[in-house]
């Protein structure tokens, strides 16, 4: 092919250079951490169906994204990351994101340039099992190795994958909720099984049927007429007897201390994750008071979350779109209705004060601070 020909070619799209999963006999890679891809693909199972935990950790990624978020910059700059963002589908990568890294410690996705030129053609996601972090001796990630199936690793450069660690630890790979709350998450299942099977073994109401009495005894003929009348009874039936039949109730109480133990366990298991209880529809162990203690206190946390992920989102793609560091930012929105709450009644205070007063800060100052748009007519 000659230079003209190059030249005016089509240009291919863009391919990632990872691959989507891998299978077969994986190494033991990540002994030094305590992982491997028999415990990873544990924690995913975890997550896919784990009930309370899997709902735990969506909630982390909902308080984070509810409310959305703002861009800082230049007009025309902030429109370009806008349009960018939507065209990347931004708000899936960032739950994806989030998700994956509080349930195995940290997140990958591919940052695919485009053919020709700066920016980001596709992001795709890729599960962390399949990577181990390349360290120089001071710490820094010098590259991301791919494990392929036949135990071979392929290399890809830190600048072409967007990396997240919510939680950090001594190492790169983060700190995994599900596995802090490991032990937790097995006594729940192992006490709600037991539960379930005492329950099914322990099966409905126990009754006492006592048939005749001294001045009329009952047959073994009348006993065996009796059970067979019982089978025929179903759920909206009513025994009608004569005065020779006795029935007693003498299980009232089915399995003892059900309630106590399941409340015991999900209690502890709500603690390890984080998560007030009643945000995920329970209520074991708590006061109005405290539950509104602990739910403040979840808010905090997810906005010390709100700016570590802001943080690699501006590093790690805005920066690549505009070319220029710091050019535009993110800010994830207040998660608090509390704070928003406040955060209005300071706008309206300071907007309905006296604007002929020579102290009045201004209109645009006001604006600046809390974040607000420009009103246009």
């Amino acid at each position: 092919m000659n230079i003209l020909q190059r030249w005016f070619a089509k240009p291919q799209e863009p391919k990632p250079e990872t691959y989507a999963t891998t299978s077969g006999n994986m190494p033991r890679y990540f002994d030094e951490q305590n992982r491997d891809e028999q415990l990873m693909r544990k924690w995913q199972r975890i997550y896919v169906q784990g009930g309370i935990v899997s709902q735990a950790i969506d909630l982390y990624a909902l308080m984070i994204l509810r409310r959305g978020w703002n861009l800082i910059g230049g007009d025309a700059e902030v429109k370009l990351v806008e349009a960018e963002l939507k065209r990347l589908n931004a708000h899936d990568i960032f739950w994806y994101s989030i998700t994956r890294c509080l349930t195995y410690g940290f997140s990958l996705c591919e940052i695919v340039p485009p053919a020709r030129g700066p920016g980001v053609a596709r992001i795709v996601k890729r599960w962390p099992g399949m990577f181990r972090i390349k360290v120089d001796p001071y710490g820094d990630i010098q590259a991301f190795a791919q494990v392929m199936q036949n135990g071979q690793e392929s290399l890809i450069d830190p600048d072409r994958m967007f990396y997240l660690a919510l939680i950090p630890s001594d190492d790169e790979y983060g700190i995994s909720i599900v596995q802090r709350a490991y032990d937790d998450i097995i006594r729940d299942v192992r006490t709600i099984t037991g539960l379930a099977k005492a329950i099914e073994r322990h099966g409905s109401g126990k009754h006492w049927h006592k048939l005749g009495d001294e001045n009329n005894p009952s047959t073994q003929a009348d006993v065996r007429a009796y059970k067979a009348n019982l089978k025929e009874i179903r759920e909206d039936s009513e025994i009608v007897t004569t005065h020779t039949v006795t029935i007693t109730d003498i299980d009232r109480q089915g399995v003892p201390n059900a309630q106590q133990y399941s409340d015991l366990t999900l209690q502890r298991l709500v603690g390890a994750l984080g998560v007030p209880g009643e945000l995920l529809g329970l209520r074991v162990g708590t006061t109005d008071n405290t539950a509104v203690s602990r739910i403040d206190a979840f808010y905090d946390q997810i906005q010390t979350y709100q700016a570590a992920l802001a943080g690699a989102v501006n590093r790690q793609i805005i920066d690549r779109i505009t070319g220029r560091p710091g050019a535009v930012v993110i800010e994830f929105n207040d998660p608090s209705p509390r704070d928003e709450a406040v955060r209005a009644a300071w706008i309206t205070q300071l907007m309905n004060a006296n604007k002929l007063d020579p102290l009045w800060i201004g209109e645009e100052w006001i604006r600046e601070q809390f974040g607000l748009p420009e009103v246009t007519t």
